[in-house]
């Protein structure tokens, strides 16, 4: 199975298991010509609206990793994400896979399953595991002074991940990581804004499975870089996705 497919199939699965809801096959061959055929013209719009926010962002993120020049990458939130394998890193580095241990334990099965190799890339690129038993307050900073990271640049990545943390564990996630001791540490979140819920209210019934697990407290792009900014996290570039999503990127200041 080629990695495009791969990931689009691990995608389209986890939203089966999830949500059970069509808007997992907007990841099939067929895109979204498949998934609205039938559908409302409401339905039509939201599938359109998330399936640009997963794309772009997913190629946003990309960009800063390959660009960044870090030698570890911590990604937060993982689920059956495939970039360390889509994009090439330097031998040299080192990814870190973080999220519950259930979805680690998936992502391991399909990757074996279908011939890859779970702990490195083909282009050298090491991938190590810190699965998570009930959520990411289990994160502490030891983890990350056992492995060196004060004598690392760092990148530290939060893809599709904050919506699904009520705003203090999403800030308290941005104080951690800027309190990890680091030689250089850089941070890209995306982030999806509560303008959402003003064009597809939530409290719709048809609109409730496509936010499953969200928090109904979204931040705006201006209260996300307050955070940032109150933990010494210096902004670097806000790239709008869609009106709805935004891609932050940061660095740690000493």
């Amino acid at each position: 199975m080629s990695l495009k497919r791969l990931e689009r199939t691990a995608i389209r699965t986890s939203f089966i298991r999830s949500a059970k809801c069509h808007l997992a096959s907007i990841f099939a061959d067929d895109s979204t010509r498949q998934a609205t055929a039938n559908a409302s013209d409401g339905r039509i719009a939201i599938v359109k609206e998330i399936e640009n926010q997963v794309h772009g962002r997913m190629q946003a993120i990309d960009d800063v990793w390959v660009q960044s020049n870090c030698r570890k990458y911590v990604n937060l939130g993982c689920g059956v994400d495939m970039r360390s394998w889509r994009i090439e890193l330097p031998p040299s580095s080192t990814v870190y896979d973080v999220d519950k241990l259930r979805v680690i334990q998936s992502k391991l099965s399909t990757l074996e399953r279908n011939s890859f190799n779970p702990n490195q890339t083909p282009s050298g690129t090491k991938i190590k595991y810190l699965p998570l038993r009930y959520g990411i307050h289990e994160l502490q900073k030891s983890y990350f002074n056992e492995m060196n990271f004060s004598e690392t640049a760092n990148l530290w990545c939060m893809e599709g991940f904050l919506e699904y943390l009520n705003p203090g564990s999403r800030a308290n996630l941005i104080s951690f990581v800027s309190c990890v001791p680091q030689k250089t540490g850089k941070i890209v979140v995306s982030c999806v804004l509560p303008s959402i819920f003003e064009e597809f209210p939530p409290n719709e019934p048809r609109q409730r499975v496509y936010f499953g697990g969200w928090s109904p407290e979204l931040w705006t792009t201006e209260k996300t870089l307050t955070v940032m900014k109150d933990n010494c996290i210096q902004a670097t570039n806000v790239r709008h996705i869609t009106d709805h999503c935004v891609v932050i990127e940061g660095t740690v200041r000493k």
